[in-house]
């Protein structure tokens, strides 16, 4: 397989939207009960992107990856593994540990947990025992969404964020036709949104909202510049061009012939 990185995580990110949408928003979808669960559904539609590549469950060891360290990785394994069927059976394309907070979660406990779970991928991030390294956290009452700030986040460690207001943020983007990311290009928060604009500035204040965020006066009127921001570090993405009106172009007078 050896997958370019983005076209790696391209198709995983294809395989968390049919999750997101089907197995954790979909009414009438099956129950998710228990990070068994979650893993088993992420890693279905995993399959669709990647066949019979998909494993649950990976114990590691020296026969398992190219760099292990006995005393740091002893009884370790990862929920969902996506193997490189043409390689030697050490490498691996992706490493993905699952995370299941029920409604009603709370405390810094259930949130220390993500970060020994991004720590130790990093650690096979880095020794280059995964091409990418990702955290699937479903969370079901919006804890990690409203407290995200609060944990230390590993580099190079990308989440993928089920919640209720994941879910609000991606149908406001795609009911305004707004391409919305899965991670913002600056700091990897998963917390990304799509701008909102208003045709003139006023001195009420305007009230935060889970959908979007807001992004002042629109500069090319109608509120069509839309674009994405993140919650998290502040970065705008690029505008849409596609809805940047088309200017008058002045075109140059040649300079009169001296010699007529």
């Amino acid at each position: 397989m050896a997958l370019d990185r983005d076209d790696l995580l391209a198709r995983i990110g294809n395989a968390f939207l049919a999750f997101l949408l089907d197995d954790f928003a979909e009414p009438g979808s099956p129950v998710l009960r228990s990070e068994g669960d979650c893993a088993f559904r992420f890693a279905a539609a995993l399959e669709a992107e990647f066949p019979r590549c998909v494993h649950l469950g990976l114990p590691l060891s020296a026969a398992t990856v190219a760099e292990f360290d006995p005393e740091a990785d002893k009884r370790q394994t990862v929920d969902v593994v996506v193997a490189d069927p043409d390689g030697s059976g050490l490498e691996h394309e992706a490493f993905v540990e699952v995370a299941y907070f029920a409604r009603g979660a709370k405390g810094a406990r259930v949130l220390n947990s993500l970060e020994s779970d991004a720590a130790r991928l990093r650690r096979h991030f880095e020794r280059g025992n995964c091409t990418a390294a990702l955290l699937l956290v479903v969370d079901e009452g919006d804890l990690l969404d409203d407290r995200y700030s609060t944990i230390a986040h590993a580099p190079g460690v990308l989440m993928l964020l089920a919640s209720a207001k994941a879910i609000v943020r991606r149908a406001y983007a795609v009911q305004h036709d707004v391409e919305l990311p899965l991670w913002c290009p600056s700091c990897e928060s998963p917390r990304v949104a799509a701008m909102r604009y208003v045709e003139e500035e006023t001195d009420e204040p305007v009230e935060e909202n889970d959908e979007w965020i807001h992004g002042g006066v629109a500069i090319w009127g109608d509120g069509r510049d839309a674009r994405f921001g993140c919650r998290d570090c502040g970065f705008r993405g690029p505008r849409r061009r596609a809805y940047r009106a088309t200017r008058q172009h002045r075109t140059a007078t040649p300079a009169p012939d001296a010699a007529a």
